[in-house]
C-alpha cells in the first residue's frame, strides 16, 4: 500500500524537472531562410505587403499567433511574417557571429548609415504627402507614412548590409553620439 502513495510525488517531481516543449519558449527573433519573404501590415495574406525580406534578415519578434510572427519594424509598428518552413525562430542566446547582429565597428560608417536612414525618413514623409496629403486625411496619411518608412528603411538596411533588428541600436548610438 505505501508504494502507490510514493509513486504520485515521484511522478510530479519527474514531470516538473522535464524541459518545457520547444514551441512553448518565447522567440526573440526570426531569421529568413529564403529571399523575398513578404512582410505584411496584418496577419493575413490579404494584408498589404510593405516589403520583402532577404535571406538572412533578422527581425525582433514582439508577438505571435498560430500562423504568424509579429515583428517590430523601423516605424515602431508591428508587421507580420508567416510562420513557414523558411522563417526560423531564434532566441537571443541562439544568435551567432555569422548572423551579423552587431553594428559596424567604424563610427564613421554607423554615422553614414544613420544619415541615410534620416534621409529615408524624410523621403517617406514626402512620398506619403504626395499620395495622401495630411489635409485630405490625417489618419490615412500617417498610416501610409509608416508603411513607407518601413519599406524605404528596409531597402537602406539591405544596401548597407546590416540587420533590420539593429535599427533601435543604431538610433541609441546616434542619441549617445548626438548625430541628430
Amino acid at each position: 500500500m505505501p508504494r502507490p502513495r510514493l509513486l504520485f510525488p515521484v511522478a510530479v517531481l519527474l514531470a516538473a524537472s522535464l524541459p518545457a516543449p520547444a514551441h512553448a519558449a518565447p522567440q526573440d527573433y526570426v531569421v529568413m531562410g529564403t529571399p523575398l519573404v513578404n512582410l505584411r501590415t496584418g496577419p493575413s495574406t490579404d494584408a498589404m505587403v510593405i516589403g520583402r525580406a532577404e535571406k538572412g534578415d533578422i527581425f525582433k519578434v514582439v508577438g505571435q499567433t498560430d500562423e504568424w510572427y509579429k515583428i517590430l519594424m523601423f516605424s515602431g509598428e508591428a508587421r507580420y511574417v508567416t510562420k513557414s518552413d523558411f522563417v526560423y525562430p531564434l532566441r537571443e542566446d541562439q544568435l551567432v557571429e555569422g548572423h551579423g547582429m552587431n553594428l559596424p565597428p567604424s563610427t564613421a560608417r554607423c554615422r553614414a548609415i544613420f544619415w541615410d536612414t534620416d534621409d529615408g525618413l524624410d523621403r517617406a514623409a514626402r512620398e506619403a504627402t504626395e499620395m495622401i496629403p495630411v489635409t485630405l486625411n490625417r489618419e490615412r496619411h500617417t498610416y501610409l507614412k509608416k508603411v513607407m518608412e518601413d519599406r524605404i528603411l528596409l531597402e537602406m538596411f539591405h544596401i548597407h548590409g546590416i540587420q533590420p533588428a539593429l535599427y533601435r541600436e543604431l538610433m541609441a548610438e546616434a542619441r549617445r553620439e548626438k548625430w541628430g
